[in-house]
């Protein structure tokens, strides 16, 4: 939301008037969330401890980008929509090192351990689901490709077989994308949890096509000539 600013054509709470920067060229939604540069860090001090405090800064967070969003609704799906295509572009990376935390690294950064998971230990399934990251692989083509292939059978007139688990794995899998990139931006971490659900939802999706293909077509009526 950050990015696309403009306070001339919305209404803003006199709290929240500090918030009424230009936006950054390059910076996306992780800038204004977390660096200490960033309009809402300068003005809250970062996040505080106190959950009083907190959930004031973040009613004046929301009732500012919902504003925003109000005035510019172009600017905001726009933005929404475009994040939401990169996950499925090949070779579409975050923004700075977002795209680290797919290496699943054992060690957080011991500032982050200590403040929000004191006494923070790996999982033993860490390891495992490391080793799935690197052997494993979604090609993004691919499942574009998958989820075209749902959308056309959810869309097909009369049954279809397996439409409706289609459209429960690969409607799941969408949703996902769609709120992240609605609620946040483009960060390829996010694709992890949908790839499953797609590749689920697309290959129920392809097995219904190919049945209404292999179906026999059913013969012509016969019409009987006049006499």
């Amino acid at each position: 939301m950050g990015e696309f600013v403009d306070c001339r054509s919305a209404s803003v709470e006199r709290e929240a008037r500090p918030l009424c920067v230009p936006p950054k060229p390059g910076a996306g939604a992780l800038y204004y969330v977390f660096d200490p540069a960033s309009p809402a860090n300068r003005l809250f001090h970062g996040f505080s401890a106190d959950p009083s405090r907190l959930a004031h800064s973040n009613r004046v967070l929301r009732g500012f980008a919902t504003d925003q969003i109000r005035a510019q609704p172009l600017d905001y799906a726009r933005a929404a929509g475009s994040d939401f295509l990169r996950f499925l572009t090949p070779g579409e990376r975050s923004r700075g090192t977002s795209d680290r935390a797919l290496e699943l690294a054992t060690v957080l950064n011991p500032v982050v351990r200590d403040r929000w998971f004191p006494r923070y230990e790996p999982p033993h399934a860490t390891s495992a689901a490391r080793d799935y990251v690197r052997l494993v692989h979604a090609p993004r083509w691919l499942l574009a490709l998958l989820s075209l292939a749902s959308l056309a059978v959810v869309a097909l007139p009369g049954a279809v077989h397996g439409r409706r688990e289609t459209f429960l794995f690969t409607g799941a899998g969408l949703a996902m994308l769609v709120g992240a990139a609605a609620t946040s931006e483009f960060v390829l971490r996010y694709l992890e949890p949908s790839v499953p659900l797609l590749a689920t939802g697309g290959a129920l999706a392809c097995s219904a096509l190919a049945a209404r293909v292999r179906a026999p077509r059913p013969e012509p009526t016969a019409v009987a000539s006049p006499t």
